[in-house]
């Protein structure tokens, strides 16, 4: 189209269902309210959006039939001292520092696989993103804290346009508090999460996918809401995709 892309992941994380959810939500608030909703048509008008609702499909399937706190995908691995080891975090599959630091072992919930890009839905991203000559945004929705995470996650450096970064951030904190009086604490992993997680696909997107902002979002609950945490109600959906629209529009039309 010519217009600048913005790139939405959702749901890479199995057990983060309001991440789909809010996907879902605004996908299709921009379509079916952008002839009377002027932010929508603006949106329409001035870029063109690439949406992946569910990047985890395997995972999120099964976090819904047999296991809801399922995290990672859904491979099998049969190699020495992973006998029967199913799955990756797809969020430490990523070319941004790859399994040096906030991983596990093959039985943990933070695998980061057996080589960077070594995961399908991974690659997926990888090539979509690359498939563009350079992507203006990129973002990362997960959950929960109530956090926008700015780079990088995997230690104390920073892009050379951190304090542009925040500044969208700060703003699109403050318009999504309007809605609902919620508030998105913004910073970096090592500064609002006290560790450091490499891997990542925002990262990378910044590191690699030559775009030029990106972030994450920890949607609802906050952090002290430990018992709802990723088992959010149904009845938080609307709320939860509300706000995210001023948000996201915030932090589109500023980047």
């Amino acid at each position: 189209s010519g217009r600048p892309v913005v790139f939405m992941e959702c749901g890479i994380h199995a057990r983060e269902w309001i991440s789909p959810a809010v996907c879902l939500y605004w996908i299709d608030r921009v379509n079916q309210y952008s002839k009377n909703d002027a932010k929508a048509r603006e949106l329409l008008d001035s870029y063109e959006f690439v949406v992946v609702p569910v990047s985890n499909p395997d995972g999120y399937e099964y976090s819904r039939g047999s296991n809801r706190l399922w995290r990672k995908n859904r491979q099998t691995f049969t190699h020495s001292g992973c006998t029967s080891s199913i799955g990756v975090d797809l969020n430490r599959n990523f070319d941004s520092a790859w399994n040096t630091v906030g991983t596990g072992t093959c039985r943990s919930d933070t695998y980061a696989g057996t080589e960077v890009f070594s995961e399908n839905e991974a690659k997926g991203i990888r090539e979509k993103v690359q498939s563009y000559n350079g992507i203006s945004a990129y973002v990362s929705l997960h959950s929960y804290s109530q956090y926008i995470l700015t780079p990088y996650a995997f230690g104390s450096s920073v892009p050379g346009n951190i304090n542009h970064i925040k500044s969208v951030a700060n703003g699109a904190s403050n318009a999504l508090a309007s809605v609902h009086g919620r508030n998105f604490q913004v910073g970096s992993a090592g500064e609002l999460l006290n560790y450091n997680a490499a891997g990542g696909s925002s990262d990378w997107a910044q590191l690699r996918g030559e775009t030029p902002f990106s972030v994450t979002y920890e949607l609802r609950p906050s952090s002290s809401d430990y018992l709802t945490g990723f088992q959010l109600p149904a009845n938080q959906i609307i709320p939860s995709g509300e706000e995210m629209w001023e948000s996201l529009y915030a932090l589109i039309v500023n980047h």
